[in-house]
């Protein structure tokens, strides 16, 4: 079917001549070919022209003005962006200092931990030694003793009480009241000496003129000083850590905890030493609480058969000469010093 509006339909050049336009619009052919054209082509190709350039024109006016839209929107979001990072920057800031601070605390407490040293559970023999260690440089303390004795044969087992000053490795006072008056002996770190209840004081520098001397009294015992068991307990025993105890405090007032040792004679070691002792040390200083010797029993066997020492408290603080024999006897009394040759003279 025709159409109604003849004028409607587009109208071509001669394919030559289009060709020829299109050619000359994009730039594809040389100039001798407009030259080649009629009057009317060329008024054609002019008009394609004007035409190719104003929608050209008009396409890259829009092209630009979207490549700026684009360029605005583009710079609205970065500003936007960045007026969001410069408000977050604060709190950021604050979470990356907190983070910091709990790193560097961590780090801190990791150093200090390993600068501190470890402590493992306490051995039987680090027990023994930290009391020795202690006690060697501990200050006035007082031990009561109660120990059951062994008489010649024949005799029933006697309980003696008696009473333990110590300072130190070097200085110490035993006491014991008897029947026929007090007994004591001690020493001042320099001179060891012997007040017995009858007869004459014994002062000398060598530690068995007093020892000597007690072979036949109640206080025939291997050990007159804390010191002196702690050491064989760490030299000649074998050792086992039992558990820990409470034990009575020394002022009364509630409990002490305290480790607990066992030691057991070893084989070859000297009769007269206990077969076995038990040390209490308290848990936090390793004083040596209290102490239990014990002899298996032996009819042949004169002597001690248990011995406990325990830490008690003191009414106050000790006169000046307290190691000094002076202070244990009247200044009447006869003092017979022992010399190195075993002889004795007498200083009146």
């Amino acid at each position: 079917m025709a159409s109604e509006f003849p004028n409607d339909a587009p109208q071509r050049l001669p394919g030559s001549d289009e060709d020829a336009a299109h050619a000359l619009l994009d730039e594809q052919a040389a100039a001798e070919l407009f030259a080649g054209l009629s009057g009317e082509e060329r008024r054609r190709v002019a008009d394609l022209q004007w035409l190719h350039g104003l929608l050209q024109q008009t396409l890259r006016h829009d092209a630009v003005e979207r490549e700026r839209r684009i360029l605005r929107v583009c710079e609205a979001i970065r500003r936007e962006a960045l007026d969001q990072v410069q408000v977050a920057t604060p709190p950021l800031r604050s979470r990356r200092w907190i983070a910091s601070v709990l790193a560097a605390a961590a780090l801190l407490a990791a150093v200090l931990v390993l600068r501190i040293p470890f402590v493992p559970p306490p051995t039987a023999m680090a027990a023994v030694e930290t009391s020795l260690k202690e006690a060697r440089s501990s200050p006035d303390r007082l031990y009561r003793i109660e120990a059951v004795i062994q008489p010649p044969v024949g005799s029933e087992l006697r309980r003696v009480d008696a009473h333990l000053w110590v300072r130190g490795e070097t200085h110490y006072v035993l006491q014991h009241d008897g029947l026929l008056g007090g007994l004591a002996l001690g020493s001042n770190g320099r001179e060891h000496w012997l007040v017995p209840p009858i007869g004459p004081v014994i002062v000398g520098n060598d530690p068995g003129v007093v020892q000597s001397r007690l072979l036949n009294s109640p206080l025939a015992v291997p050990f007159v000083q804390v010191t002196a068991i702690l050491e064989s307990l760490a030299d000649r025993y074998e050792l086992t850590l039992a558990p820990e105890q409470d034990l009575p405090a020394v002022d009364g007032q509630g409990t002490v905890r305290c480790a607990h040792v066992i030691g057991r004679k070893r084989a070859g070691s000297a009769a007269r030493l206990p077969d076995i002792i038990e040390l209490w040390t308290t848990r936090q200083t390793g004083t040596a609480y209290r102490v239990d010797a014990r002899w298996h029993a032996d009819a042949q066997l004169t002597g001690p058969r248990e011995i406990r020492l325990q830490w008690t408290a003191m009414d106050g603080p000790l006169p000046s000469d307290w190691y000094d024999h002076a202070a244990h006897h009247a200044p009447d009394r006869t003092v017979m010093r022992r010399m190195g040759d075993d002889s004795l003279t007498n200083e009146g």
